[in-house]
């Protein structure tokens, strides 16, 4: 049966028409033509679809292949580190001071006018915040007790309950943010709250002088039931010793909380709180980027700005100096998986 034959017989199929635009379509493709026995000739029109579908899919695959392999390797496109365009770039002192003239300005002049009186610039070698009560932490509820230490400590008398309400409704969060912490502060109380990251030791003594406290996230480690954990920890900074070379904390978790928790072996007393070697919170500190926040009343507000200097006063040059402070890590000690971590 020739051609014409083919399409002759099939005529009167109800499909005719798709069988006849098929063949023709075929033949102007100069493709071998359909030859098909008249009796078993039962595809359907999905079966023609499927197959079309599938044999242009594989030709494309076969070209994409081809081309790959032919490809030399002197095409190859490679990009330079930099070539690349960086995210963000974080502004200078400069440019802070172009666009906010009025806020860095206040700063520059609170630092010269104070400085004579300032104890950030004078504090002494040692130094302790009176008036600050400890207070065991509720279940994962260490975020809101310390900051019920603080409040109190200013008069307010919002409790790590009432705090717990607003900052974690759901008991099970095991983790609240300073900038949350901060926040709350800022809408629901009468005072002030700032948090900001790359703290350091001297920062914390400047702060503690002028009678700031300072609650600071650390990593924390410990055994418990004969594991080895690893946790979040929150501690208020209210003392230092530079003889010592201890910081004075107050630690909801691990006390102490009455004179009988003191280790009456030594020379501690319920006073001294937790005590902490510079080196060791730094240590710890750096496994949350030296993250803190500082409660404050308003009246005080251009007394902290002073004492925190240009590095905190937008978030914008904090960061800039937090990745400053984490390149300078990771150079340091590039096997330091929190260094990286700080560098983002």
């Amino acid at each position: 049966m020739n051609n014409d034959d083919f399409l002759t017989k099939h005529k009167m199929r109800p499909d005719a028409d798709f069988v006849e635009n098929l063949y023709q379509k075929l033949q102007q493709n100069e493709k071998q033509v359909i030859r098909m026995n008249a009796n078993p000739f039962r595809f359907k029109r999905w079966h023609t679809f499927a197959s079309a579908f599938a044999f242009a899919g594989i030709t494309i695959l076969a070209a994409l292949y081809w081309a790959a392999i032919q490809t030399p390797n002197n095409h190859l496109i490679t990009v330079r580190q930099d070539q690349f365009e960086p995210i963000a770039v974080f502004p200078s002192i400069e440019d802070l001071r172009a666009d906010q003239p009025e806020l860095i300005e206040g700063v520059i002049n609170n630092n010269q006018n104070e400085a004579a009186s300032d104890t950030s610039t004078n504090k002494p070698d040692q130094y302790r915040i009176d008036g600050l009560v400890n207070e065991p932490q509720k279940f994962n509820n260490q975020g809101p007790a310390n900051l019920a230490i603080v409040l109190s400590f200013y008069g307010d008398e919002t409790t790590q309950d009432e705090a717990a309400s607003n900052l974690k409704p759901n008991a099970q969060d095991r983790n609240v943010s300073p900038w949350e912490i901060s926040q709350f502060v800022n809408d629901y109380t009468e005072l002030s709250a700032i948090a900001r990251s790359n703290g350091s030791s001297e920062l914390l003594k400047n702060l503690i002088a002028n009678d700031f406290p300072v609650v600071i996230e650390t990593g924390f480690e410990a055994d418990i039931a004969g594991e080895a954990s690893w946790y979040g920890h929150y501690r208020v900074i209210y003392g230092f010793d530079d003889v010592k070379q201890m910081f004075n904390t107050i630690d909801t978790f691990l006390g102490p909380f009455t004179e009988r928790d003191v280790n009456n072996s030594g020379d501690q007393s319920l006073a001294d709180g937790y005590t902490i070697s510079y080196d060791q919170l730094l240590t710890d500190w750096q496994q949350f980027n030296y993250t803190f926040y500082v409660v404050y009343e308003s009246t005080r507000k251009d007394k902290l700005l002073s004492i925190l200097g240009e590095d905190y006063i937008t978030e914008t040059a904090n960061w800039r100096a937090a990745v400053e402070r984490a390149e300078a890590d990771v150079s340091l000690a590039p096997e330091n998986a929190f260094a990286w971590f700080n560098l983002g």
